[in-house]
């Protein structure tokens, strides 16, 4: 990049008024404009400028970001707790309602067992009774065919 307004011509005469001879005086002129070459101009910095200031509202609003997630990740802390206080009062149910499956089928075999002994019993009165009833038939038969 050149240097915008600067006048060679003037910057060599200004160094021989102060008794530079020509040839040097042209070659710091020379040297000063090819130095300028990289420097960075007004409408460049002005660019770094407005990028810097974009950059600024950018990491603001990362910084936004940035307590939003840490808010985010409080909440889900605090719900992984008390998802595990649930798991832990599943398992601890899940152990009461085996204990209570086992009574259950306890009680039910026992159930079956009374069931099976009342049933035995009934099914040995009805046999005694069967037997008491034909005995009786027999007996009214007999009396009837050797009694008429």
């Amino acid at each position: 990049m050149e240097l915008q307004g600067f006048d060679t011509l003037e910057a060599t005469r200004t160094l021989e008024s102060a008794g530079m001879e020509s040839a040097p005086a042209e070659a710091v002129v020379q040297v000063v404009k090819a130095g300028a070459q990289g420097l960075a101009t007004n409408a460049d910095m002005g660019a770094v400028r407005s990028d810097i200031r974009v950059m600024k509202s950018d990491i603001s609003d990362l910084k936004s970001d940035v307590v939003v997630l840490k808010a985010d990740v409080a909440d889900l802390k605090s719900d992984v707790v008390v998802l595990k206080s649930d798991v832990a009062d599943l398992k601890s149910d899940v152990v009461v309602l085996k204990a209570d499956v086992a009574a259950v089928k306890s009680e039910i075999a026992l159930l079956e067992a009374r069931m099976d002994a009342k049933l035995k019993a009934l099914e040995t009165r009805l046999t005694n009774r069967l037997y008491l009833g034909f005995g009786i038939l027999f007996a009214a038969l007999m009396a009837v065919r050797f009694f008429p």
